[in-house]
């Protein structure tokens, strides 16, 4: 009986460590974002560095294109990378105009 209990114990602590979600920040910029523990400690810390997030945030390019796009958009299906707006920006790429990502 007692190995059995402990048996459960265990089982729930994995499944509370491997379910466990991921924490959510809101952002400058309204939008609330998927992030890891230790990038929400930092946030928390340092609300300068979500600051800067908002500044420069991180859009999606395809291999090929020359647009840059939000996560999800449909014409990422093929391919994409992430990068800051900034470097979009450096590199000549112009905004999806589907998916109006940040300018």
């Amino acid at each position: 009986m007692r190995r059995l209990l402990v048996f459960q114990v265990l089982i729930l602590f994995i499944c509370a460590v491997v379910y466990t979600p991921a924490l959510s920040v809101e952002r400058g910029d309204k939008e609330h974002e998927t992030i890891g523990i230790k990038e929400y400690q930092s946030a928390k810390l340092n609300p300068n560095a979500a600051k800067k997030e908002s500044e420069d945030p991180y859009v999606y390019i395809t291999n090929t294109g020359k647009k840059y796009h939000r996560k999800g958009c449909g014409y990422l299906k093929q391919s994409e990378e992430k990068i800051r707006l900034s470097e979009a920006k450096r590199r000549r790429y112009k905004p999806c105009s589907r998916c109006k990502p940040p300018r």
